[in-house]
């Protein structure tokens, strides 16, 4: 069968490891798949050329409005991967909301991550509860050998970092950093200076503790405008983005991985920071709720309330213990590889019959 995944490809991002892992899925012996960004269209006409020309039968796009749109003229059946973004933020903008209205009619069918993502479609297009199928990123993860603390030494401002010895910690922050960690790609929903100044706060007293944000300038303006604030803010760095590998890597040797995003799909730095032990405080949102509270992480709905639940974490073995072999456990469970292939594989057959 030859398959289509059309997708934002913005290199380090979620959007990227999403496609990377379902090509993965779908590329076999039975299987060619095609993976093209969405900036490789310049409209649905350019898009449907290509499915002519290389002979494809069917086609699957990751987000309804930023792959959605180049499909309507799509002539091969195709469905849609929901993303955080089409569910959160494009529905409240009337010209996305009336083309996502036109993909989610056409597609034959819709994937949500999430039964939260699941019940937010069925708000917006309540009659497209059958083709909905509800399956949950997987995760992959391959830490490379990359040094955090060193990469951290190496190309930032001595002044910024405080290298202390290590007394008595309980995670790999054994250059004496407690390092909570934020992976995002820098534009508004992410809303990565949500912890800053309480973070500032708490280096000031504890010249240890440092919040490092990592991930593309996906809006440069707003990016330029994180970086200004940063300057101000003792004990926050904004580093470039790293590869996979090597973000896993940086994952192990922090403290913990930290999600204050406004609205989420599902995220894949948590999923990634559960399955590798490492315990995730995320912001009490909708698209975060996979996250238990105080079972497999700790939710927090304020600065403040981040601020108390990670004293407790850093003092407290115990709950750290707790949380990440629950975390481990869960992910083990309902976010495997091997049921994420199944479907797209299942998938990619129900679309090829129904040409």
């Amino acid at each position: 069968m030859k398959i289509l995944l059309i997708a934002p490809l913005t290199s380090e991002t979620g959007n990227f490891s999403t496609a990377d892992r379902i090509l993965r899925c779908l590329s076999d012996s039975n299987n060619d798949c095609w993976l093209r960004c969405i900036t490789s269209f310049k409209d649905d006409s350019s898009l449907k050329e290509f499915v002519y020309t290389h002979d494809l039968e069917c086609a699957i796009g990751i987000h309804a409005w930023r792959a959605g749109r180049l499909l309507l003229d799509c002539p091969v059946p195709f469905a849609i991967i929901f993303g955080g973004t089409d569910l959160n933020e494009n529905h409240r903008d009337k010209e996305k909301l009336e083309t996502m209205n036109k993909v989610t009619e056409k597609a034959r069918y819709l994937v949500a991550f999430s039964d939260a993502m699941k019940k937010q479609a069925l708000v917006l297009w309540p009659k497209c509860e059958e083709k909905i199928i509800l399956q949950p990123q997987a995760v992959c993860v391959g830490p490379s050998g990359f040094k955090f603390h060193d990469y951290l030494k190496q190309i930032t401002d001595p002044q910024t970092l405080c290298h202390i010895a290590s007394k008595d910690t309980h995670g790999p922050e054994s250059f004496g950093l407690i390092v909570f960690l934020l992976v995002a790609g820098l534009r508004p929903v992410k809303d990565p200076l949500y912890l800053a100044a309480s973070i500032t706060e708490w280096h000031k007293k504890d010249r240890c503790i440092h919040l490092i944000i990592v991930g593309p300038e996906l809006d440069t303006e707003f990016a330029r405008e994180v970086k200004s604030e940063v300057e101000r803010l003792p004990g926050v760095v904004v580093l470039p983005p790293l590869p996979a590998c090597d973000l896993h890597a940086a994952i192990q040797n922090c403290f913990a991985v930290v999600n204050s995003s406004t609205s989420e799909g599902m995220a894949s730095a948590v999923l990634e920071s559960m399955v590798l032990g490492v315990p995730v405080l995320a912001r009490n949102i909708p698209g975060n709720s996979f996250v238990k509270h105080r079972e497999s992480g700790l939710l927090f709905n304020t600065p403040e309330e981040f601020v108390t639940l990670a004293k407790e974490l850093k003092e407290s073995p115990s709950l750290h213990n707790h949380i990440t072999t629950n975390a481990t456990k869960y992910v083990s469970e309902h976010h495997s590889v091997e049921a994420e292939r199944k479907t797209y594989k299942w998938l990619v057959k129900k679309l090829v019959s129904l040409w």
